[in-house]
């Protein structure tokens, strides 16, 4: 049977580009990884994984080791991804903005933006699983404010979303945003309107 392989490629002294390509079953894989590299001190700076066929997975990502103590060269990647279950997410991701859509084939899009957080797509997706909801696309990159996320949502086995998890996915992220007396700077609202326009 075909396994997922990975590649590392070293950008700069601190900084590798991780690739990662073949099937995974696991449908948490991503927020695994997320977590497992937190708990090294590894910021992933960039983030896009698609899923080409139902178990079949194109991804990269962009990693920051400056901070850890673990070498990029001595850590077994495929090992992360499939060595134990998702842990409970200790905290909920607190978020700047976001917004939701559906899209024509029924998969909802989620956009966020967020602080920079250790560990935000493990957070993020941990709670979003909890609503039986996985991704079929992952999106991260830094950008000057802190992170900006795009998730493509469905159904366990692929199946499209119900009307009702898609409010109760609303309120999940309702949930999630810092309150205006919160913030040193106004919100600036993603939008129903500005959602397509900004994921071109």
């Amino acid at each position: 049977m075909q396994a997922m392989n990975y590649s590392l490629t070293r950008l700069t002294s601190s900084r590798y580009q991780l690739g990662l390509q073949g099937p995974c079953h696991n449908v948490n894989w991503v927020a695994l990884l997320s977590v497992s590299l937190s708990a090294m001190k590894i910021s992933m700076l960039a983030a896009e994984a698609v899923r080409e066929e139902p178990n079949l997975w194109t991804a990269q990502f962009e990693l920051e080791f400056r901070a850890s103590p673990v070498g990029a060269e001595s850590i077994d990647y495929l090992a992360l991804i499939r060595r134990r279950p998702l842990p409970s997410a200790p905290e909920l991701p607190r978020l700047q903005r976001f917004a939701v859509a559906r899209r024509a084939d029924g998969t909802l899009r989620v956009m966020a933006d967020a602080d920079e957080q250790s560990g935000l797509l493990e957070r993020l997706l941990s709670r979003v699983s909890g609503l039986g909801l996985y991704p079929n696309e992952v999106k991260l990159r830094a950008t000057r404010d802190g992170l900006r996320s795009s998730l493509a949502l469905r159904g366990i086995g692929g199946l499209t979303p119900a009307e009702d998890t898609g409010a109760a996915l609303e309120t999940l992220l309702q949930r999630m945003q810092v309150r205006r007396s919160e913030l040193v700077e106004p919100p600036r609202l993603l939008g129903r309107v500005n959602l397509q326009r900004v994921l071109r």
